[in-house]
C-alpha cells in the first residue's frame, strides 16, 4: 500500500471528466478535493 499523492489523481480526473461528458455524473467533480491520507501526519 502506498500513499495517494495529488500527481497520481490526474488519471482519476480524466475518468471523472469522461463520465461527466457522458452524463453519468450529475455535476463536475475535482479529484483533488478528496482528503488524502498522509502516513505519520
Amino acid at each position: 500500500m502506498r500513499p495517494v499523492v495529488p500527481e497520481g489523481l490526474t488519471e482519476q480526473q480524466r475518468i471523472a471528466d469522461a463520465f461527466l461528458a457522458e452524463k453519468l455524473l450529475p455535476r463536475k467533480i475535482n479529484a483533488l478535493d478528496v482528503a488524502l491520507f498522509k502516513p505519520g501526519a
